[in-house]
């Protein structure tokens, strides 16, 4: 059976279907690059209210 992808996996393939740098999405998300980077591969668990500024942003 195949896994869906986690949401920071389909973050980052959304982020780059558009075309949308890693910085640039972060900045206007209001954090760092560097938790970005953690979110699109699953390595840490988030807030709600962090994917939906996610969601709404991109």
């Amino acid at each position: 059976m195949q896994e869906l992808p986690t949401f920071g996996e389909r973050l980052r393939a959304i982020r780059q279907q558009r075309g949308v740098p890693q910085g640039k999405l972060a900045a206007r998300l209001g954090i760092s690059a560097g938790h970005l980077s953690r979110i699109e591969p699953a390595s840490r668990r988030h807030v709600l209210s962090c994917y939906a500024a996610c969601l709404l942003t991109i």
